[in-house]
């Protein structure tokens, strides 16, 4: 879906007929010479010129692309794969660019960095997650997360972010993108509601991952209490993260 996403050649395109509608000002020349060919500018609109550079890139194009798909694969398959299941009326919405690529470090886009993430929408209540691989990674398993806010709203933004003409989804899932887009691209102060939600909820994450360190057994007297109150937080109610952890570890064992 990555590779086949004619953006790039679009971008590509529109730079360069751009740079030869410049040379065409600047210049009584009816010829244009632009990458090793000829562009017969005489009498041609910048929409026939564009037109002109697509064609005689596209074959390049395709070609280079089908070469780095081949070493995208290899490159990404240990990674691990997560299916995001979206909890709740919201939905994710896709595009004509429907796959977000990034790293959270922010240096600079590099297709073939280690460190990258990998968003796809699949489905109204879907996404794929391809995480960077880690040495004790499990391969050849499908693992699967429920979101009700967070990453749906991330997901979301990225992709209208990364579109290039169209948003696509259904009609609820479009309206409520368009109310979240413009509600949650406000700039927000420290005390924001959905900050300190979020910061409150890592932390309890966070608490939660130094007492599992010490065994997740009824031994455990600090986890099974920490579990305990868990239940009853302001934030369980609302958190399918703190729901799902919460019944794992009943699963597992524990006496809470």
């Amino acid at each position: 879906m990555y590779f086949r996403t004619p953006k790039v050649l679009n971008r590509f395109v529109a730079f360069a007929a751009e740079l030869v509608e410049q040379v065409m000002k600047d210049s009584e020349a009816n010829t244009v010479e632009f990458l090793g060919y000829k562009i017969d500018t005489s009498e041609k609109s910048f929409t026939e010129i564009k037109k002109e550079i697509k064609e005689t890139n596209r074959v390049d194009y395709i070609k280079t692309q089908l070469a780095l798909l081949n070493e995208f694969v290899k490159f990404k398959a240990l990674d691990g794969l997560v299916v995001i299941e979206l909890i709740g009326d919201q939905e994710f919405i896709t595009s004509d660019n429907p796959v977000e690529i990034s790293n959270s470090l922010g240096d600079g886009f590099n297709l073939f960095d280690a460190r990258n993430s990998i968003y796809v929408p699949l489905d109204p209540k879907h996404a794929l997650f391809i995480a960077p691989k880690k040495e004790e990674a499990i391969i050849n398993m499908v693992f699967y997360h429920k979101d009700d806010f967070f990453q749906h709203v991330v997901l979301n933004n990225s992709v209208f972010e990364n579109a290039e003409r169209w948003i696509i989804g259904t009609s609820t899932g479009v309206d409520k993108f368009l109310i979240d887009h413009e509600e949650y691209g406000k700039p927000a102060t420290d005390n924001h509601p959905i900050i300190n939600k979020f910061k409150e909820k890592i932390q309890l994450l966070g608490t939660m991952a130094l007492l599992t360190e010490k065994g997740v057994t009824n031994n455990n007297h600090e986890l099974v209490d920490f579990m305990k109150n868990l239940k009853h937080h302001k934030l369980y109610e609302e958190s399918i993260d703190l729901q799902h952890t919460y019944n794992q570890m009943k699963a597992m064992g524990l006496d809470i």
